[in-house]
């Protein structure tokens, strides 16, 4: 297209017409083609120029237009769809009566005033279709339409609702039967019973229509509910509605009666062209075929001895048809039916499944539909564990149902696509639960890699089987997940495309003459052009895999079939050219999933298919076939000939390099030697990367080289002589070894050492700096950690100094690389990749805009890392990012991850938009994304996580406290429930805290930030005095509370006492800073006194409300102070410890006071009680999250081998067994290795029949997994 879809926003906005008409066409013919996203970059801008061509239009056409793109884009609009119901919808109610008068003689305005009438309810019917979300469209109607001051408004409102509620029951009652009325789910009778309560006052309107209309509308919900229609709803109204109700029965029995016999709509279509149907709707029709055939007044799900396709009980069916609400207790009964069902799924015999008799298979293949449409329902649940239950449901019956395996060269080459009957068999179910399996990987993908590789094994069971051609899932995934609104289904997809093609080449399924349909190929290229980055290298890996494997000429039929502009300069058909010359292509794991970064050759080809790779490449590219000489090698083959020399020759030269810098040389070049064998060089070549854009020239014989040209010296200096290596002043790797001097080249590798991070003082000028930016990406693409590093800290020097000569599009490749390091698996290069991006984002700022969606989710995943200094790194270049970058950009990123699975993601989400907050200060009023950030304080407020929520509680009190925003106007952008929420917060209950943001990598040591000197003498005071004591007593495991120097314990100064406490509990940070040093010196000094006086309590809950303070400095001295107070109170500490463990834990899981945290936590388990110590323990390992409980399961394994007695057994026991039990079906690798060790350490302290007898009640896997552990 010549010109972009936002142009042609604005262009609605033209006086013209004629411009505007034609302006809605050509944005709709962009809806026909991208319906898994419409590329609009303000939607809300968008939806609100369709509002104005809708509903301040005079001219009928333009309107009705308008109102056909609104239900075009409707799908392709993704979470923005709610707007609509907040923007558009509301606006609609009012015009819905026929308002404007005919000034046509010919009566042409009537026809459009009724078409536009009409459109304006399939507006409302796709909403509720695409949404399905009727309540809230029900709620628009009775509140602003029922309370309209006109009576058509009121009129047009119910018969609106009333079709609106048509299409939700009509099809279904007609379906089950008079009998089944009364088996609608909860939901729906909480929305008739709103509804009755609501059109009750309708009955009495002055206008007769309005009273009319209200009379059919429950006449029309008695007949949806059915007969205990009366005795039901009358107990949910007051004794006015009932008195009104009663005044208008007979008008309401007459609809009533009309609405029973009236005349059965016609069939629906068959099953092959309503893929969609409602499943308890087919499951009902299915089963009443398969009862009796004498009629019965009894509901066919609950006769007592039916059993349903052939094997299951009715009660669970009909709890699984009718128990689908996310209730706890229909959760319950759900789970309950899943699991029976799974049991009767394997116990069940395949010829009773299948039916012994052709007739009877049909017909039970034909109810299976139901079933089937059960599970699709099942995988869509907010339980993972009925999910999971549902993929082995599906694949018991795929074993069971799916015939002996065909291969495609068995009497046919090529597929039938041939119209034929749908036959249901195990291969029509299969496609059909194909795209439910794909949306459930998609949604566990990286979440989860348990639930995703058996997705994957499931899918490459059904692939592997043959009964399901190649063209036809091709074909299921166009027109379902391929198009899906979702970017994670649509890239998930395309990992399932590629793992079906390798798998039909692997097993010989692919036809002779493979190529994949017309509508194949153009959705290919729609995926191609996607808006999102991730799915565009998808569709670059299957075109490679469909070029390479498949030997396809895809190039040419992208070319042939994607005859849409629009999609066709979407394409980078110079990107696309690139990939197809490149042979390799991903390759499959053992669980059928897919490895993408393999950069190996296709070596999984078959020797016959080999000699037409090359010539199927460049038939892609060049739409002729080249020609290759047999006699002689060609161009190509001598360019891969002298790739893999370069490869071996550095793959060699690498250890010999090692060898000459090691002290020793002799010995160690033998035992180099004979560690890497032929076979080991033959594996380092496969797995190595792709040299062929690298010069000839080694840079191991260079530096082989400068190593020679030295003198080694016969002796080498002792470890402890060593001397440091200096830093380079360049970001040139080779100035490391330069600078050393007259060091010789001996020294050179035996003074190695961990490369450190710059300081801000020195982030110096670069003495070369074009010469450095020329380098750098060169550097951070190379495999050696230490060049990566050197890279970064370059990168920071650049950003600092030297921000100029760095162009958008040099940002951009380096931001790139940066990304690609901060998950390094080595800490300090991710750490100092995280310096390098907070300090692009400080040098750039909006320069990064483009990259904000890019980098926001690596930082998240970062922040909520185990590594304790690399997740505070994190945390301060997200901060940068938030203040730096353009707010819409941060917003809409954060966003995108405000509903995470991750509790830790959110949270930090949350952090985020409170910095946001924070950083726009004064300004936030006048902003114009003030509507979206409170939507994402509200989304927040409502999270499960008590983290995340008393964040947005912070943000909410900062905007009315500080800002002096008005609770009104933030409650204006926020749905009901937040609003109850922030009521809640405004009321007074919770306080406002000043934040502790991250600190700058820039920023100077936070311990100059301290009041005083002598504050800072006092903290570092050492607490060896006190612990000392403890030597003393070896027999006693546990001190008590210190007397006094001349051997009578101390008395409590009353006074002096209450002094402190309410120093301690002062407004001023200072003063609480001041009195944490003064309590402590006073319990140290008379600890045995603090601890008999009774008012220990009293004072240790002051000094737990400083573990959370709200000041950093305050929280910081707190923890330093407990260090000291411990030891003096010895097994004293039994009295706090359930308030005090909890505060500590809340310390652990904050980075920047976990070390603090852990030294109280050891001081702890050397002086408290251990019994105690370990129930409390035990009790927050429960209840926190995953990157405390490491921590909690070591300190429970410490305290299990410190453990002596019956005493403490019985603790074990009874607490931390069942713990380390549960743990066992944790899938976090900190989590598991812990808790690996805290159950070595009970069977070595309990026994292993202890153990056992506890592990008795596990399951199978799980007791399987214990042993493991145990073995």
């Amino acid at each position: 297209m010549e010109t972009s879809v936002d142009t042609l926003v604005y262009q609605l906005e033209d006086d013209d017409t004629n411009v505007r008409w034609n302006t809605l066409q050509k944005l709709r013919r962009i809806a026909a083609v991208e319906t898994s996203h419409f590329p609009v970059r303000n939607t809300r801008r968008f939806l609100q120029c369709v509002r104005r061509r809708i509903v301040g239009e005079e001219e009928p056409n333009v309107a009705i237009e308008a109102l056909r793109l609104l239900s075009d884009v409707m799908v392709s609009l993704g979470d923005n769809v709610d707007q609509i119901l907040s923007s558009i919808l509301p606006h609609l109610i009012p015009n819905l009566p026929r308002k404007r008068k005919s000034q046509d003689p010919d009566g042409d305005s009537d026809d459009e005033k009724d078409i536009l009438q009409e459109e304006m309810f399939q507006v409302f019917r796709k909403y509720t279709n695409v949404t399905n979300d009727l309540q809230a469209v029900a709620d628009l109607l009775v509140n602003i339409g029922l309370g309209s001051g006109h009576g058509s408004v009121r009129e047009t409102s119910l018969l609106v609702l009333m079709r609106l509620l048509d299409d939700r029951f009509q099809k279904r009652t007609m379906a089950r039967g008079d009998s089944a009325r009364s088996a609608i789910g909860r939901g729906d009778k909480a929305l008739i019973v709103a509804l009755v309560q609501a059109i009750i006052p309708a009955l009495e309107d002055s206008n007769d229509k309005v009273v009319v209309a209200a009379e059919e509308a429950i006449a029309k919900l008695q007949s949806y509910w059915g007969s205990r229609f009366s005795s039901e709803v009358m107990k949910f109204l007051s004794s006015e509605d009932k008195r009104t109700l009663n005044e208008h029965h007979e008008p309401i029995a007459d609809f009533f009666r009309a609405c029973s016999i009236a005349p059965s709509p016609p069939p629906s279509p068959p099953q092959s062209s309503r893929p969609n149907s409602a499943a308890s709707a087919s499951s009902d029709r299915r089963m009443g075929s398969s009862s009796s055939s004498s009629p019965s007044k009894v509901h066919p799900l609950n006769a007592p001895d039916q059993l349903h396709f052939g094997f299951l009980k009715g009660d669970i069916l009909t709890t699984l048809l009718t128990n689908t609400s996310n209730s706890n207790a229909d959760w319950k009964k759900r789970a309950a039916a899943v699991e029976k069902l799974y049991a009767a799924c394997k116990q069940v015999d395949v010829t009773t499944l299948r039916g012994a008799t052709a007739e009877e298979r049909a017909e039970r293949m034909d109810e299976l539909d139901g079933l089937f449409d059960i599970l699709v329902r099942l995988t869509q649940d907010v339980d993972v564990h009925l999910v999971k239950r549902a993929l082995q449901i599906t694949q018991i019956l795929f074993r069971k149902l799916s015939p002996p395996r065909q291969h495609a060269n068995d009497g046919n080459d090529t597929e039938d696509d041939t119209p034929r009957e749908i036959q249901k068999d195990a291969a029509f179910y299969m496609t059909k639960m194909l795209a439910p399996m794909v949306e459930t990987s998609a949604n566990f993908a990286g979440d989860d890699d348990e639930m995703e590789g058996f997705v994957y094994a499931l899918l490459g069971q059904v692939f592997e089987s043959g009964c399901v051609g190649v063209s036809l899932i091709e074909q299921v995934l166009s027109r379902t997940s391929l198009r899906h609104r979702r970017a994670q289904v649509r890239e998930e997809a395309l990992k399932v495309w590629m793992v079906l093609l390798l798998i039909a080449e692997r097993e010989d399924l692919l036809p002779t003459k493979y190529a994949p349909s017309e509508d194949v190929v153009q959705t290919l290229g729609r995926l191609l052009g996607d808006t999102n980055a991730h799915v565009r290298d998808m569709a670059f890996e299957t075109a490679a895999v469909l070029t390479t494997l498949c030997h396809c000429n895809i190039y040419a039929l992208l070319e042939a079939f994607v005859d849409d502009e629009y999609v066709a300069d979407r394409v980078d058909w110079a990107a696309l050219r690139a990939r197809l010359r490149r042979k390799h292509i991903p390759e499959l794991r053992s669980n059928s999933a897919l490895r993408l970064k393999s950069t190996a050759a296709v070596g999984s080809v078959s020797s016959s298919r080999m000699n037409r790779l090359l010539s199927s490449v460049e038939q892609s590219l060049d739409g002729n076939r080249s020609t290759t000489s047999e006699e002689g090698p060609t161009t190509v083959d001598i360019g891969d000939k002298l790739s893999a020399l370069r490869k071996k020759m550095d793959q060699l030269r690498q250890p010999r390099t090692k060898r000459v810098r090691r002290p020793n040389s002799q010995e160690n070049m033998a035992t180099s030697a004979a560690q890497h064998s032929p076979q080991h060089l033959q594996s380092l070549q496969s797995d190595a990367r792709n040299y062929e854009d690298r010069p000839l020239k080694s840079k191991f014989i260079e530096r082989q080289k400068e190593l020679e040209a030295g003198e080694l010296s016969p002796s080498q200096p002792s470890p402890d002589e060593r001397p440091i290596r200096p830093m380079a002043t360049s970001g040139d790797p080779d100035q490391i070894y330069l600078n050393l001097g007259d060091q010789d080249a001996g020294d050179i590798d035996n003074n190695e050492q961990e490369p450190r991070y710059l300081e801000p003082h020195e982030i110096t000028p670069l003495i070369n700096s074009k010469q450095d930016l020329s380098k750098v990406l060169t550097q951070l693409r190379s495999e050696d950690w230490e060049a990566n590093f050197d890279a970064l800290s370059t990168v920071r020097r650049l950003a600092m100094h030297h921000a100029s000569m760095i162009d958008a599009g040099k940002v951009h490749a380096i931001v790139v690389e940066i990304l690609k390091q901060v998950p390094n698996l080595r800490s300090s290069v991710s750490k100092n990749a995280l310096l390098a991006l907070e300090s692009m984002c400080s040098a750039f700022s909006r320069t990064m805009d483009s990259e904000v969606e890019n980098i926001v989710p690596v930082l998240l995943k970062r922040c909520a890392d185990s590594n304790a200094f690399v997740c505070e790194s994190a945390a301060a270049s997200l901060h940068a990012v938030v203040l730096k970058c353009s707010t819409p950009r941060v917003v809409a990123a954060l966003g995108s991850h405000v509903s995470s699975k991750a509790s830790p993601i959110r949270r930090e989400v949350a952090r985020g938009v409170h910095a946001l907050i924070l950083g726009l200060a004064v300004s936030i009023h006048a902003s114009k994304d003030l509507s979206s950030i409170l939507q994402l304080v509200g989304r927040c407020l409502e999270d499960s996580n008590n983290e995340v929520r008393d964040i947005a509680k912070q943000s909410v009190l900062y905007l009315h406290y500080k800002q002096r925003m008005s609770g009104e106007r933030i409650k204006r952008y926020l749905p009901a429930a937040a609003q109850t929420k922030v009521d809640s917060v405004l009321s007074g209950k919770v306080g406002y805290a000043p934040p502790v943001l991250p600190a700058p990598s820039s920023g100077l040591d936070p311990a100059s930030d301290l009041p005083s000197a002598p504050a800072l003498k006092k903290r570092e005071a050492p607490a060896a005095p006190v612990r000392a004591k403890k030597t003393t007593k070896p027999l006693s495991s546990r001190t008590s509370p210190p007397t006094s120097s001349n051997g009578t314990r101390s008395t409590v100064n009353a006074e002096e006492l209450t002094r402190l406490e309410t120093k301690l509990d002062s407004s001023n940070w200072k003063d609480r800073f001041d009195a944490l040093n003064e309590t402590t010196d006073f319990i140290c000094s008379r600890a045995s006194a603090v601890v008999e006086s009774g008012q220990m309590l009293n004072l240790f809950d002051l000094l737990i409300k400083r573990l959370d303070d709200g000041n950093a400095k305050v929280n910081v001295l707190a923890l330093e102070c407990m260090n000291r107070i411990v030891p003096a109170v010895g097994s004293g500490m039994e009295q706090v410890l359930p308030n005090f463990v909890p505060a500590i834990t809340k310390n652990l899981a904050n980075a920047r006071t976990s070390s603090l945290a852990q030294s109280v936590v050891q001081q702890l388990c050397a002086h408290a009680d251990n019994r105690s110590l370990c129930q409390q323990v035990a009790i927050q390992a429960r209840n926190s999250n995953s990157r405390v409980v490491p921590v909690l399961l070591d300190t429970l394994a410490q305290l299990t081998a410190q453990s002596v007695d019956d005493k403490s057994n019985y603790v074990l026991t009874r607490h931390v067994l069942p713990l380390a039990l549960d743990l066992l079906k944790e899938a976090k690798s900190g989590v598991k290795e812990a808790n690996s060790r805290l159950l070595r350490e009970l069977r070595r302290t309990l026994g292993s029949a202890a153990v056992s007898s506890a592990a008795s009640k596990l399951s199978t896997a799980q007791q399987d997994k214990l042993a493991a552990i145990l073995r």
